[in-house]
């Protein structure tokens, strides 16, 4: 019903999916629109794998994340591990990246220092237990359905995440650290020329520091 509601509402259609119909839109972005009932004054979800109605109030998430957040830092660390996440093509829900960074943020003045310090503590969290629980009703762990591979293979790549933006934290100059950023986080994050004499380098565009 509802795919048939939005059919030819964008040039590029909509997809089916669990939980949801996702309206594709130009220039590489979506909207998911879920499918839920009321019951109880409680929101209930659509599960097509299962064919039922499950527990999964977003306005409960949304509290709580209102209440474990520890400031609008956090929020933005989110925004940045979406981004990296949508640059690199990668399967890592939103929900899964902002419970972690909710459960894990370590705030600093520097955001950079902030987002690898969150990763330092993500990662160990994940490589010890292997899973994420969903802090509101089901409470189910996000993870139970994939493979160890699957799971160490994510953990690999918020390794990697975490690796660079340490090496640009370190780099000598602030345009040898936005080529490294680049690598991660796409296009979207700028190239900065360096002001100071002492620090002005120019480098081939996604030159890693070993590389230079």
């Amino acid at each position: 019903m509802v795919m048939n509601a939005l059919e030819g509402h964008t040039q590029d259609g909509c997809e089916d999916k669990t939980s949801c119909v996702r309206v594709i839109y130009r220039k590489n972005y979506h909207v998911d629109i879920p499918i839920y009932i009321m019951n109880s004054e409680h929101a209930l979800l659509a599960n097509k794998k299962t064919n039922k109605w499950e527990a999964s109030d977003s306005k409960d998430f949304s509290d709580w994340y209102l209440r474990t957040r520890k400031d609008v830092q956090t929020s933005r660390i989110v925004r940045y591990l979406k981004a990296w996440r949508d640059f690199q093509d990668f399967k890592f829900a939103s929900i899964e990246l902002t419970i972690l960074v909710a459960n894990h943020h370590i705030q600093n003045d520097d955001d950079e220092i902030a987002l690898k310090n969150t990763l330092d503590a993500i990662i160990s969290n994940l490589s010890w237990l292997k899973r994420i629980d969903k802090p509101v009703s089901p409470f189910e762990d996000l993870w139970e359905e994939l493979s160890e591979q699957e799971k160490n293979s994510r953990i690999k790549k918020l390794k990697d995440l975490r690796d660079d933006i340490e090496n640009a934290i370190n780099a000598p100059s602030t345009h040898r650290a936005s080529l490294i950023l680049r690598e991660q986080f796409g296009e979207r994050f700028p190239i900065i020329e360096d002001t100071n004499a002492d620090n002005v380098k120019t480098y081939s565009a996604g030159a890693k520091p070993w590389g230079l």
